[in-house]
């Protein structure tokens, strides 16, 4: 977990700049120290991570912004690496799902498309 921790850490000490950039930039700022990918799918995978993460990052420091702010205490703006990590891991599995549906559906529907005597030649 410490590179997790790391990875975090990293993204919110540049936190203006990764928000501000192109999500290719912000991987260039968030894993600067880890090694180079090894596969072209891979730039593009970061890419889907570091976006998720940047708004993961933005919505969890709204919500402690919003609770300090209720309860009439500065903005400490921390976030436990577990709670970002969950929240990280939850909005990508959501996402993946509704590319799956989205993806079950449009095969469901171009077999609709497809006349019943084309089956049966």
């Amino acid at each position: 977990h410490t590179w997790r921790s790391h990875i975090r850490e990293v993204m919110f000490d540049h936190w203006d700049q990764v928000q501000e950039g192109n999500f290719a930039e912000a991987v260039q700022i968030i894993f600067k120290g880890f090694t180079k990918q090894r596969y072209p799918e891979d730039a593009e995978n970061l890419e889907f991570l570091v976006e998720h993460m940047i708004e993961v990052g933005q919505f969890l420091k709204r919500k402690a912004a919003e609770k300090a702010l209720k309860n009439g205490k500065p903005t400490k703006g921390t976030i436990t690496n577990s709670k970002f990590w969950y929240e990280v891991r939850k909005k990508i599995s959501e996402i993946l799902e509704e590319k799956r549906i989205q993806r079950k559906s449009s095969v469901e529907e171009s077999e609709d498309d497809i006349p019943y005597s084309a089956f049966n030649q």
